[in-house]
């Protein structure tokens, strides 16, 4: 009877062994697989890493191209030159004293001098306000700043149009009241006379 459990025991044994081994080399081998999958995920990254590197220099060397054209070149529309009849209409406010639907008209005498494209604001035959900015061959961008050192208040505007058709121009015009920080919205079209 000893040497039977003796026997048994030393089978088990034997065979534990055996699986041991089993599930070593299967550990191993899984291991190794591992080892190369994240090698070829290293492997991947590093060209991935090339490709974003050489993405940014291309974006650089392009940027660097518009950094490069010149400032005394501008695109001068003759169709914006001359007189526009302009309706504003609120549509957004924040600000005390304006409402929405309110409705202004004025006359904007539009030109171009020192590279800028040039809005004269005309009311009551007197220039009121002056814009400045840029054009290109459908669209005006000018802003318009104004402090007022007794209220303190700071008067920004921003006017953006796009050429609708050959003689109007339609957008809108933003101005931002300070220190408040309040936002009058018009949405802008112009006839030109």
């Amino acid at each position: 009877m000893k040497s039977v459990i003796i026997t048994l025991f030393l089978f088990s044994l034997l065979t534990c062994s055996c699986d041991i081994r089993k599930r070593e080399q299967i550990l191993t081998q899984k291991e190794n697989e591992l080892n190369q999958k994240e090698q070829e995920l290293f492997l991947k990254e590093n060209a991935l890493q090339l490709k974003e590197e050489e993405l940014l220099r291309r974006s650089q060397s392009l940027d660097s191209l518009h950094i490069n054209v010149p400032t005394d070149t501008v695109f001068i529309n003759p169709e914006f030159v001359g007189l526009w009849t302009v309706q504003m209409h609120c549509i957004e406010t924040s600000c005390p004293g304006s409402a929405v639907g309110d409705v202004k008209t004025e006359q904007w005498d539009i030109s171009y001098q020192n590279n800028a494209t040039i809005a004269k604001v005309i009311d009551d035959a007197k220039v009121v306000r002056i814009y400045s900015g840029t054009s290109t061959s459908n669209s005006i961008e000018m802003t318009f700043q104004q402090s007022n050192t007794e209220t303190n208040k700071v008067t920004n505007m921003i006017v953006r149009l796009e050429q609708t058709a050959k003689k109007r121009l339609e957008g809108r015009r933003e101005i931002t009241r300070g220190p408040e920080n309040c936002k009058i919205i018009y949405a802008v079209e112009m006839e030109k006379q």
